[in-house]
C-alpha cells in the first residue's frame, strides 16, 4: 500500500510538470519583461541634504536597454550622460567631488558650478570667506549658462574668465594650491557686465591685451602697434622693432602690465583701462624696456 501511494504522487507531479509545460509551449513567444529601477543620490540645489533621482531601464530594440534619468522636479536628464569639458553646469545633479581636483581649470569650473546653484558650503571649501562673501553678495545663486572663456598664469596666481553670454566672472586662484588640490585657492571672484564689443574688437582685459601686444611685437609684427598709442609707437617702437620670442608675463597691477625674458630683460607696459574695456587701439600708452 505505501509503494502504491508512492506511485500515485509520482505521477501527480511528473502531470503537474507536464502541464506547465504545455503551458509554457503554447503561449506567447514575447520574453516576460521586469521593472528594475536605480537611485541615485545627490546633493540638492539649495542644500546638502540628499535628495534622490531614479532611472528606470527599459530595452529597446538592438542597442540593449537605455536609460533616462529623471530629476525631483520631473525633468528628462541627459541619458548620454555627457557634458561638454568647458562648459560648468549649475544643475542639482552637478554635486562636487569629494576632495577638490589637482586640475587648475577643473578647480575653478567646480567653484562656479557651487555658486551657481547657490551651495555657499561647497564654495567655502574651494575659496577664501572674502572671495566667498563678495561674489555671493552680488549674487546668491549664479545660474547655469557659464562657460569657461580662458585662463592665464599671473606669477603664481592664474586667472580663469568665464561668460554666461551677459556677464562676466573672473576667478583667481593660488596656482599652486589648486594645483595640490588644497582646500581654499580661489582667493577672488569678480563678477562683472560683460562689455559692449564697441571699438576695434580688441582684447578687453588688461592683461590679455597686454599679451597679445608682446606676443605680435616679439614677432615684429606690424599689427603690434595697432595697441599703442602714436607716441609709443614713435618712441619705443623705433628703437625696439621687435622683442623676440622669450617674453614672459610676471605681474600685473590696476593699470600696469610686467615681463620678463631670459636675457634679464623686463618690460613694463602702461594701459588706458578705459580703451582696454572699449576693446579700442591705442590702449598702450607707455612701455618701458630695462
Amino acid at each position: 500500500m505505501k509503494h502504491f501511494r508512492g506511485s500515485v504522487s509520482v505521477l501527480a507531479v511528473s502531470a503537474l510538470l507536464a502541464a506547465a509545460l504545455s503551458g509554457c509551449s503554447s503561449g506567447s513567444d514575447e520574453p516576460t519583461e521586469t521593472d528594475g529601477t536605480v537611485t541615485v543620490t545627490y546633493s540638492s540645489s539649495t542644500s546638502n541634504a540628499p535628495t534622490t533621482q531614479t532611472v528606470t531601464s527599459s530595452p529597446s530594440p538592438g542597442d540593449g536597454g537605455t536609460s533616462r534619468a529623471t530629476g525631483d522636479d520631473g525633468s528628462a536628464g541627459d541619458p548620454s550622460g555627457s557634458s561638454s569639458p568647458s562648459s560648468t553646469s549649475s544643475g542639482p545633479g552637478a554635486s562636487a567631488p569629494t576632495s577638490p581636483p589637482k586640475d587648475i581649470g577643473a578647480y575653478a569650473d567646480t567653484f562656479v558650478r557651487a555658486w551657481g546653484r547657490g551651495d555657499r558650503s561647497v564654495a567655502s571649501t574651494y575659496a577664501s570667506a572674502s572671495a566667498v562673501s563678495s561674489l555671493f553678495g552680488q549674487r546668491a545663486v549664479g545660474g547655469g549658462g557659464w562657460q569657461r572663456q580662458g585662463l592665464s598664469h599671473d606669477g603664481g596666481s592664474v586667472e580663469v574668465r568665464y561668460s554666461d553670454g551677459t556677464d562676466t566672472l573672473t576667478v583667481r586662484l593660488d596656482a599652486g594650491d589648486a594645483a595640490s588640490g588644497t582646500e581654499h585657492a580661489v582667493s577672488s571672484a569678480t563678477l562683472s557686465a560683460d562689455a559692449p564689443q564697441t571699438g576695434d574688437g580688441l582684447p578687453t582685459s588688461l592683461t590679455d591685451y597686454a599679451d597679445a601686444f608682446v606676443r605680435a611685437w616679439g614677432k615684429a609684427e606690424s599689427g603690434a602697434w595697432t595697441y599703442t598709442s602714436d607716441a609709443v609707437e614713435l618712441s619705443f617702437g623705433s628703437t625696439n622693432p621687435s622683442g623676440g620670442p622669450r617674453w614672459s608675463r610676471t605681474s600685473s597691477g590696476t593699470t600696469t602690465v610686467t615681463y620678463s625674458n631670459r636675457d634679464g630683460g623686463t618690460l613694463v607696459l602702461t594701459l588706458d583701462l578705459e580703451r582696454v574695456g572699449s576693446g579700442s587701439a591705442g590702449a598702450i600708452t607707455g612701455a618701458s624696456l630695462s
